[in-house]
């Protein structure tokens, strides 16, 4: 049951990851922001990165005025706080 619910929320996050990330691109407004969220999808970001990837966000949500948005801000934060979890546990840290 353990290994059934982990792979339902695998699943789900994996998605989270490829389309709700995409929802936060802005190209060209912050092509900073872009390449972050594109190294994040790919696994292939650092643990800096992925917090300035956040302050961004963070920032971000914190000036939306579309309450639609929201969500999709608090799941992408949720997906880099899981990624630095995880690049730490890597590092040893």
């Amino acid at each position: 049951l353990v290994a059934e619910i982990k792979t339902k929320s695998d699943l789900f996050w994996k998605a989270v990851e490829g389309n709700v990330l995409d929802m936060l691109k802005s190209y060209p407004t912050d092509l900073k922001k872009d390449v972050l969220i594109d190294k994040l999808k790919t696994h292939n970001i650092t643990i800096e990165e992925a917090m300035t990837l956040k302050t961004i966000l963070g920032c971000e949500l914190e000036q939306s005025r579309e309450p639609e948005m929201k969500l999709p801000y608090v799941m992408a934060m949720t997906v880099i706080d899981r990624r630095i979890f995880d690049l730490k546990g890597t590092n040893g840290k």
